[in-house]
């Protein structure tokens, strides 16, 4: 299976750097990859915003989502793990009862919400719903890596005079740095590779991003008018952030806990 999609990716890259005859590379070019110093993307017919407005947009909307979901797991993995209060068994085990449903079932309610609050069609509304969607698995990993510590660090960081809130973020966090890069790392990806909720929740063609290019790019009544080779360059470009991200954070992928 890893050969096949590393073939598949060989493949895409081969495309995106060939001059295409009958759908078969015929020879090196680098007239796909000309959408990089043009003011706006113009594939065939068709006119979109440039592609680093593009990058930016998609930019956006991942890093967003991934400090919202981050954030919020971080504080909650460590409450669910070294916490004492009522109904905490229930609350552990509600953690995974999110991923139960699919997003999209959230989708009408997400709307309706960010309608009420003046945030639909915004940058904000879109980063709030993806982040807040995540959480719970996210909060899940994180707690594994905490129940991983011994107790005695907070009693021995009151001893020498360490509040709670120094104690957390010169003890706690460096020691859980691998599970926080993980879930960074996951939470980043399933931002940067959005498409239903970009799609439903923004109207305004500036807020474009990469998935949303991609399949409209696709979505022509013509196989036959396609731009392969564009298309194939501008899914190699989409892919390096992720591939780079990903090849920094591996190592702390393999300490991670579930």
């Amino acid at each position: 299976m890893s050969l096949l999609l590393v073939s598949l990716y060989a493949g895409m890259v081969v495309y995106s750097f060939s001059e295409l005859r009958g759908g078969i590379p015929a020879g090196i070019s680098f007239e796909n990859w000309r959408f990089l110093f043009e003011r706006n993307l113009v594939i065939d017919n068709y006119h979109y915003p440039s592609i680093w407005s593009i990058l930016l947009n998609t930019l956006l909307i991942a890093v967003g989502s991934m400090v919202v979901e981050v954030s919020i797991s971080l504080f909650s993995g460590y409450a669910l793990s070294k916490g004492n209060f009522p109904g905490k068994d229930f609350l552990i085990q509600s953690t995974l009862y999110t991923r139960a449903l699919p997003a999209v079932t959230t989708l009408i309610a997400s709307f309706y919400i960010l309608k009420t609050m003046g945030l639909l069609d915004t940058y904000v509304g879109i980063i709030l719903i993806k982040g807040l969607a995540e959480v719970g698995m996210s909060t899940w990993i994180i707690k594994g890596f905490f129940d991983e510590l011994p107790k005695d660090i907070d009693w021995a960081a009151s001893v020498d005079g360490s509040s709670k809130w120094r104690t957390f973020f010169r003890i706690y966090v460096p020691a859980i740095w691998p599970g926080i890069a993980a879930i960074s790392l996951f939470a980043f990806l399933n931002g940067w590779g959005e498409y239903v909720m970009v799609s439903v929740l923004t109207f305004n063609d500036a807020k474009v991003t990469f998935p949303i290019i991609l399949s409209t790019l696709m979505d022509t009544e013509s196989t036959s008018t396609v731009s392969y080779g564009t298309i194939m360059a501008i899914a190699t470009f989409y892919m390096l952030p992720a591939l780079i991200l990903y090849f920094f954070s591996q190592k702390y992928i393999s300490k991670m806990k579930i």
